[in-house]
């Protein structure tokens, strides 16, 4: 039996292959990584991560979302998070300013991601983003307005992408690599 005690001094916690998972992790408050994978019914609800001030990983990758789209807000109060990995979810959208909160990312990675609507408004507030890794999204999406919040930006991993697009990433992140 875990007590409310016990899951303060919890620093990592991997929840896989559960088949529903709802509420939040308000008691886990001093969490450095946390994993959610492979959830067969999970409901992200908007205040679901809000205690997690000194949360500095977050994998939420794997997940049957099923359309779901990811809820404003998700993301409020996780200013410390530097990894965030949402790959393979099959959700279709992401709100605009969703990643807004995000002020110490520094990795992003949204492999197979499928996307719809993206804009500059989509990256907003990733200002300090490292390293971003997005693959398999319609090669139209991608235009240089979609990366113009960025500023500390040195690796993409992206996938298509036209040389058009290449060349001009180059010309506004001199020391960007790109893969």
């Amino acid at each position: 039996s875990t007590t409310r005690s016990d899951t303060s001094s919890l620093r990592y916690l991997c929840l896989e292959h559960f088949k529903s998972l709802k509420g939040s992790f308000s008691s886990f408050v001093n969490l450095r990584s946390l994993k959610l994978n492979y959830m067969t019914s999970i409901s992200f609800q908007s205040d679901m991560f809000n205690d997690l001030v000194n949360l500095k990983s977050l994998d939420i990758s794997y997940n049957e979302l099923k359309d779901q789209m990811l809820p404003n807000g998700l993301f409020n109060g996780l200013v410390n998070l530097e990894e965030l990995e949402i790959k393979s979810c099959n959700f279709k959208t992401i709100p605009d300013c969703l990643f807004s909160p995000l002020v110490s990312l520094r990795v992003l990675d949204l492999h197979e991601y499928e996307a719809r609507g993206l804009n500059a408004d989509t990256f907003k507030g990733l200002e300090n983003l490292r390293k971003l890794k997005i693959y398999n999204i319609e090669s139209k999406l991608f235009t240089l307005d979609l990366f113009m919040n960025f500023k500390a930006l040195e690796r993409m991993d992206v996938y298509p992408i036209s040389q058009e697009l290449t060349n001009q990433l180059k010309a506004k992140f001199p020391k960007i690599k790109l893969y």
